[in-house]
């Protein structure tokens, strides 16, 4: 393999692991305030590449449009998820089985729903950048990849920055250290809740816009990648942002590498690999805090 060539691959890994990394933020917003797993977050993001595919491809809409409208209804539906299954579930004593079994079947719902308004047939989702592949010395720069590793990149930040610089992170942050001290405190622990579930939905309706033309759309594109997503976040430390980022890249790179090596028939092995030995070395990820239980 010449340096070119590993580029190629690299720049290939870093694309899908800037996906599994903006999944990854999705899931940790979520937990870190509501302590959920949302097993519906890859179907989130498969209503962001149909919804998006209706809107700019189908119906035309310019692409920040339609792009806003996409990312607002996945961000809607992830709150009528917390209000309508998850805060039902979780309320009334049933635990981690509670919201396991509400995330799954509202998961259910979303794809079938989709699958008998839209199809099931796989759609092209038209690029909104230029398809064409600039040629930098032997290495090819895609704009689509560009711009959905430079959107995982962004979100980083934002998210860092809503959560260290602003009254509503700070919020968020205090529910997620204790909920009981934060309501006695009087910050609205139920809102924030809701609030959390649509910013995390949100995040999955914007991953499915951007890789939609390097993904295309169809029913059954979410659960996937939401595995890859989960598997990011536990790599780089839940609920860690910072973790997800590293933990998605640093997974995309090894799935791209092994496939260029081992083949594509073990991409999928490869990466349970990764997990195992990561779990191995670091239960609590590469960038996450092992829980220090007093006894």
């Amino acid at each position: 393999m010449d340096l070119t060539e590993a580029i190629n691959i690299a720049l290939a890994g870093l694309t899908a692991g800037a996906i599994y990394a903006l999944l990854a933020m999705g899931y940790d917003v979520i937990f870190a305030t509501t302590g959920v797993l949302n097993f519906a977050h890859g179907e989130l993001m498969m209503v962001g590449t149909m919804v998006g595919v209706g809107l700019f491809g189908d119906r035309g809409w310019p692409v920040l449009i339609a792009l806003t409208a996409t990312v607002l209804f996945a961000g809607a539906l992830g709150a009528v998820e917390e209000r309508t299954a998850v805060r039902p579930a979780t309320s009334r004593g049933h635990g981690a089985l509670g919201w396991v079994l509400a995330t799954l079947g509202f998961a259910i719902i979303l794809r079938s729903a989709f699958a008998l308004i839209m199809g099931p047939d796989i759609r092209v989702f038209p690029s909104f950048v230029s398809d064409d592949p600039v040629d930098v010395g032997g290495v090819l720069l895609n704009p689509q990849q560009l711009l959905v590793i430079g959107v995982a990149l962004a979100m980083a930040v934002l998210l860092h920055v809503l959560y260290r610089r602003t009254l509503l992170g700070q919020a968020l942050s205090a529910v997620a250290a204790d909920p009981e001290a934060a309501a006695m405190r009087g910050i609205p622990v139920g809102r924030l809740s809701t609030i959390s579930f649509a910013l995390g939905s949100a995040i999955a309706g914007l991953t499915g816009f951007v890789a939609g033309p390097i993904t295309a759309a169809f029913p059954t594109i979410g659960f996937g990648f939401a595995l890859k997503g989960f598997i990011a976040a536990a790599v780089g430390g839940i609920p860690e942002i910072r973790g997800a980022l590293v933990g998605g890249l640093l997974l995309g790179l090894i799935e791209a590498f092994g496939v260029h090596w081992i083949g594509a028939g073990f991409r999928d092995a490869v990466v349970f690999v990764a997990l195992l030995a990561m779990l191995a070395v670091r239960p609590g990820g590469l960038l996450g805090r092992a829980a220090v239980r007093s006894v």
